[in-house]
């Protein structure tokens, strides 16, 4: 049920196109109504790769041996919301982002028959439009 976590990165390379937007979280916060947050392209760009990751870990489910278990979501972690003080907002951004490299590493599972880089080359040349997922 677990063996996946065997491919989770120690040190993660986010590089590309794809994940490239992960590689840093921004000193810079956005402050609206007192509260601190990501900057909106930041929360966003991170949406969309949660949406693109989780279409491909429950499409690749079906065709090949990953785990019914997946993580919760990165957006579980609050990326996407206001928090009371900066340390906060930075706190859930990089347990956020931890999340996204568990994910990275589920779909790295030999076991899919993809890696990641291949994988996702594959399912997103059939897509057309960013998948929106709700969960």
């Amino acid at each position: 049920m677990f063996g996946w976590m065997a491919f989770v990165p120690k040190q993660a390379h986010l590089e590309g196109a794809l994940l490239g937007l992960l590689a840093h979280i921004p000193n810079h916060l956005d402050e609206v109504d007192g509260k601190y947050q990501l900057p909106t392209y930041v929360m966003d760009g991170w949406r969309n790769i949660e949406c693109w990751l989780y279409s491909a870990i429950t499409s690749l489910r079906g065709k090949f041996e990953l785990p019914s278990f997946i993580p919760a979501g990165p957006s579980a972690r609050g990326y996407r919301r206001a928090h009371a003080s900066r340390s906060i907002a930075l706190k859930e951004a990089q347990a956020a982002r931890k999340i996204f490299v568990l994910w990275i590493g589920l779909l790295s599972n030999r076991k899919s028959g993809y890696k990641l880089c291949s994988g996702m080359a594959i399912f997103f040349s059939r897509k057309a439009a960013v998948p929106s997922v709700n969960y």
